[in-house]
């Protein structure tokens, strides 16, 4: 069971449904509180920040994931570069 469980139904959504959709709304969250997480993948796209400064300055994977924003950015690989706000420039070696 997930322990930190997010309601993915804003208080809007919920507010302007009819007791139907409240309904569909609240068995869909019921059942997704009963699936266990298998994992978790973490990756850097262009213009995630690293621990130091660094911004990742061009992602060089071919998939592309979508933002809140509508924009799109790709997955970072070893062999792309990350800048820091000096100017100077940081190959990326590994991937763990």
């Amino acid at each position: 069971m997930l322990a930190s469980f997010k309601n993915p139904f804003s208080a809007e959504q919920l507010a302007n449904a009819d007791d139907e959709q409240r309904q569909i709304f609240k068995s869909h969250v019921e059942e997704m509180k009963d699936r266990s997480l298998l994992a978790i993948w973490r990756f850097a796209t262009t213009g995630a920040l690293t621990q130091n400064g660094g911004k990742i300055e061009k992602a060089s994977a071919n998939d592309s994931f979508t933002l809140e924003d509508g924009s799109e950015v790709n997955r970072a690989m070893v062999g792309d570069y990350v800048v820091y706000p000096d100017g100077t420039r940081a190959k990326i070696i590994n991937g763990s």
